[in-house]
């Protein structure tokens, strides 16, 4: 499956079914149905941004459509105990059920990929640079926030078993 190279639990980042079906040309159903077959791990992601205000939360409405609710921090996680914040789900993140590979095949595995760009086979030619939106800590996503502040940036927040969190730098357009 396409989720057999995201094999480190702790770097996962969330990767949406119309993403993965635009790159493999599989539809999200039969995703869906090899991913159970496999037994790929998934994991339900959600980001917090700022304080709830009618505002805040029909900007956010309009990005996001659906997924946006309203997170209530009884424990004081986020910021002042019993404050309401904008929240919203993202797209689930995977962890492939195959080991990694020892490090002697995989050079063996890149050197032929490398003859593979040097005889021209990987495309048109064209590069496009994908901005990357997820980073492990804040201090990253910030650097790239002043790169590109048109889009929202996540890094990791707190999470269990279940879901993660992220937190977010919003962008400069929303509002």
């Amino acid at each position: 499956t396409f989720h057999s190279s995201r094999t480190q639990q702790k770097a996962k980042k969330p990767i949406a079914r119309t993403t993965v079906s635009g790159l493999t040309q599989v539809q999200p159903r039969t995703q869906r149905r090899y991913e159970r077959q496999a037994g790929v791990k998934r994991q339900a992601q959600f980001a917090i941004g700022g304080q709830a205000t009618a505002d805040s939360l029909q900007a956010r409405g309009w990005e996001q459509g659906q997924a946006v609710f309203q997170f209530k921090d009884f424990k004081g996680k986020q910021g002042q105990s019993g404050k309401n914040y904008v929240a919203w789900q993202l797209p689930n993140s995977y962890v492939g059920p195959h080991a990694q590979q020892p490090k002697g095949r995989q050079k063996r595995i890149n050197r032929a990929l490398t003859d593979l760009f040097m005889q021209g086979m990987t495309g048109n030619g064209q590069r496009t640079r994908i901005a990357r939106r997820f980073f492990d800590n804040g201090r990253l996503a910030a650097k790239s926030y002043l790169r590109n502040p048109k889009q929202d940036h996540y890094w990791r927040g707190v999470g269990n078993g279940r879901y993660q969190l992220w937190q977010v730098m919003e962008s400069d357009q929303l509002g």
